[in-house]
Formats: structure tokens, C-alpha cells, sequence
């Protein structure tokens, strides 16, 4: 679908300008934010270039007289006149119109369109690889970059530290005098919660520990104390099907033993204390949504998952999978070590991608084992099983041993 067919951009891009135009405030905000592509025509184009070098030139807005200085001082007044001439036109509507939608939203606009054409480019890629036998390589082309198509949105920026400083004062005094409002999602877990601060967004948490240390366990509690605190919580499992999943979050929540739901060996009294609490979840807390995926399986499943959930209106604050060691990375891997490294880079843009923590859980090394002598056990990154390029890009790793966490922070 050509972008024209899709949504005429002119208008947006006319009031994005002016914005950028006229206040300084969204100019500093917005000004490195914008993409080439947004702009559909050499002039707005050339405007665009011109507000953000002066911007950077001389932190100032871009004026009429300035505009002319510039104009004229890129083109000679006899062989490019109607180009000159068009251009003042293009830049005198922009500056007399008046917006009528706010900046941020015409940015989603734009980036809607933008990804519109990303889509269309995937699938045509994907055809023309299918299209010649390339079978492997279309659906490798699908995953690696559908659970990236909008990456673009989260790009760096290059900033000076010391320079334009009026916004960042703001937010920083905001966070001084708000500091619940940037705290990190409780876990339930003090020590955790203290050294940490909770679970944040964008971040990745990995849990590791022994078979039978209780990793799947914690990883429930937390997911259960942070629906509790009124948060989304999806939980995506490799390991379980969804009845064990469901059963053995609800046993956690109401204390009726797992075995006595899936044996069907439930009293009447327990019966109706998981009544009471569905119905107390349901009115206090925050929505646990289960989803089963299959195994050596990788991250965009779960990404997909996350999006249908938003287009339905249903916003996930933290993700938890269980668990890491059974899953594939999206990009072809060229051995073992490589492919867990890859797994959990997949897991940590997941977090950034979906603006949402994530939980997962791996395995620890045997020679974890030695600890469990010890009188005070403490486990760090060099415990884990496999490569340490499974952890690296980790936030924080929490390590289980004799039913104690030790916690690491990066």
C-alpha cells in the first residue's frame, strides 16, 4: 500500500512544522525526533532541515528573515526562481496556519503511516523471497524484523550533557518531589524491592537457580504480588501447559494445595475461598492473562501476543516468561552459547519494545551446587549456566539458593 493511498500527510506535516516553527518548547523536544520519510515534498523537506540546523546552529526558532537568508544563500535567484518561490509559498502557509490536533499526536500519525510502509516493504520482501524457493530465509526475514518494525520509534539521539539543560531540570526536580510516580513496580520481595527499587520499564530481570529452587515458584509470587498492586501482568509459559499454569497461580493465591485442583479433590470450603478471591482480584487487582507458546520458540510470539492486547485496549505492565532456556532466537544462531546470548538480547528489546518489565528465569550452573554447604550462600552472574552472554544485557539477576535470593543490579 503506497503511503498516498493510505492517509494524505500534507496536513500533519504542515501543523508538525509549524509547531516546530513557532515554540521553542516543542523545538527542543521534538526537533531530532522527526523521520525524512515524514516529509512528502522537497519543500517541507528543505523547511525541516532548515528549523533543526538553526536550532542546533543557534538555539533559536527559526524566523522569516532567516528562512530568506538561508533560502537565498543554497540557490542563485535566476536559474532555481520557481524553486525559491515555492518554497517562501510552502513556508508562508505553514507559519499562518493554526493546529488543530496536539504535536504528539500528529507525531503518532506520521509514525503510523511510517509504519504502514515498513509493513508493506516486510511483506514484499518476504513474497519475493518466497517467491524463489527461499523458504528459510522469508520466514527468518518475518520474524527478525516484525518484532523490530518499530524499533525506528526508540532510536538514540546524540545529546549534549551540558547543553540545553530547561527540560531536563524540570524532570529531574519532578522526580525529586514525585518519587512514587518513578518507582519501579513492588514485588512483594523486600530485599529485592529495596536494593532495586522494583521492577521498572524497559528493564529485564533474570531469576536463576537449581531444578527444584523454586524458580517458577518466586516467578509466580512476584507476578501475583504485582497483579495484586493493581498492574497487567501477562505470563508466558514454555514449561506448563495453561491449566497447570492457571491452576498453580490460583493455588498460590488462594493456599488451596495445586494437587487438589488438578485431581479434582477440592472441599466445598475450598471451593468457595477461590470464589472469594477471583471476585477480590477481579474488583482490586490488576488482570493476569496467560498465554502458552511452544517450545524453541522465540520472543516475537510473545511480542504479537502483547499487541493484540493492545489493540483490544488492554495495557501489559510486566511480562514474565518461563522460562528462557526453551526458547530460539529470532535471528539465526551459529552455535549453543550464541543462541542463548541471542535469546536473551530478544527478551531485553522485548522490554523496551512493549515499555514494560520482563521476568525469566534460567538455569544455574552445577557448581552452584557448592554453595548450598555454605552457611551464607551467595550466588553472581559466573553461576549461571551456559555462556554469561545470556546475562550480560540483564538488569538484574536474582539468584536462588537454599530457598535465599541473592540479588546483582546492573
Amino acid at each position: 500500500m503506497a503511503r498516498s493511498d493510505r492517509i494524505k500527510t500534507f496536513d500533519l506535516e504542515r501543523q508538525l512544522l509549524r509547531y516546530l516553527c513557532k515554540e521553542k518548547v516543542f523545538l527542543q523536544r521534538y526537533c531530532d525526533l522527526c523521520k525524512e520519510t515524514w516529509w512528502t515534498t522537497a519543500a517541507r523537506r528543505f523547511i525541516y532541515d532548515r528549523i533543526v540546523e538553526n536550532y542546533h546552529d543557534h538555539r533559536t526558532i527559526l524566523s522569516a528573515e532567516q528562512f530568506d537568508y538561508e533560502l537565498e544563500k543554497r540557490f542563485d535567484e535566476k536559474d532555481a526562481k520557481l524553486v525559491m518561490d515555492d518554497y517562501r509559498a510552502e513556508f508562508g502557509i505553514i507559519c499562518g496556519i493554526a493546529p488543530t490536533m496536539e504535536i504528539q499526536l500528529i507525531i503518532d500519525k506520521l509514525k503510523e503511516v511510517d509504519l504502514s510502509e515498513d509493513v508493506k516493504g516486510l511483506l514484499e520482501e518476504a513474497f519475493e523471497l518466497w517467491d524463489t524457493g527461499k523458504i528459510e530465509e522469508a520466514v527468518s526475514a518475518i520474524r527478525s524484523r516484525s518484532v523490530f518494525l518499530k524499533t525506528s520509534e526508540k532510536a538514540g539521539r546524540v545529546i549534549s550533557l551540558h547543553g540545553e539543560t530547561d527540560d531536563w531540570e524540570k524532570e529531574i526536580l519532578n522526580r525529586r518531589e514525585f518519587p512514587d510516580k518513578y518507582s519501579g513496580i513492588k514485588t512483594g520481595l523486600k530485599k529485592f524491592d529495596d536494593m532495586t527499587g522494583g521492577l521498572f520499564k524497559a528493564e529485564l530481570n533474570v531469576i536463576f537457580g537449581l531444578s527444584g529452587k523454586g524458580k517458577s515458584t518466586v516467578m509466580k509470587a512476584i507476578a501475583s504480588n504485582v497483579r495484586k498492586a493493581g498492574y497487567n501482568v501477562l505470563h508466558c509459559g514454555n514449561e506448563e501447559n495453561e491449566f497447570q499454569m492457571r491452576t498453580k497461580y490460583q493455588a498460590l493465591e488462594t493456599g488451596v494445595p495445586y494437587q487438589h485442583f488438578k485431581r479434582g479433590t477440592f472441599t466445598e470450603e475450598e471451593f468457595q475461598t477461590w470464589k472469594k478471591t477471583n471476585a477480590w482480584m477481579r474488583t482490586n487487582g490488576g488482570e493476569l492473562y496467560i498465554f502458552e507458546f511452544p517450545q524453541q520458540t522465540d520472543a516475537s510470539h510473545i511480542e504479537r501476543a502483547v499487541n493484540e492486547l493492545k489493540l483490544k485496549g488492554i495495557r501489559i505492565d510486566a511480562i514474565f516468561v518461563d522460562y528462557l532456556d526453551l526458547m530460539a532466537p529470532i535471528n539465526k544462531s551459529y552455535s549453543e552459547n550464541d543462541e542463548q546470548g541471542k535469546v536473551t538480547g530478544d527478551l531485553k528489546q522485548l522490554a523496551i519494545n512493549c515499555d514494560c518489565a520482563v521476568v525469566t528465569a534460567t538455569q544455574a550452573a552445577i557448581a552452584a551446587e557448592k554453595q548450598e554447604l555454605k552457611e551464607r550462600p551467595f550466588l553472581n552472574a559466573s553461576d549461571v549456566f551456559g555462556t554469561k552472554r545470556k546475562v550480560h544485557c540483564a538488569n538484574t539477576l536474582i539468584g536462588i539458593v537454599n530457598q535465599t535470593a541473592t540479588v546483582g543490579v546492573n
